[in-house]
């Protein structure tokens, strides 16, 4: 839990805090979350991202930052090895 909880409060990946909270996607649905089809959610990301001007265009990127990510992996094996087998 502390890795995921480092991810969120450090705003990297914030959606994957959600997803990892162990509850149900059932719960959320039930509370009236709804989720959007594929095709429309990229036409509609699309249609903001070419909103954008061109400079913030071009810095177009994916993932985190490489340094987060090592972080973030050290943190996990570390977690795995204390793990008992």
């Amino acid at each position: 839990m502390a890795l995921w909880l480092s991810v969120m409060v450090t705003g990297v990946l914030p959606f994957i805090m959600a997803t990892s909270t162990g509850r149900p996607v059932a719960m959320a649905a039930r509370a009236g979350l709804r989720s959007r089809p594929l095709e429309s959610t990229v036409r509609d990301t699309l249609a903001w991202f070419e909103t954008l001007p061109p400079e913030r265009q071009a810095k177009l990127h994916a993932g985190i930052d490489a340094a987060k990510e090592a972080e973030l992996l050290k943190a996990w094996h570390e977690k795995e090895a204390s793990k008992p087998a």
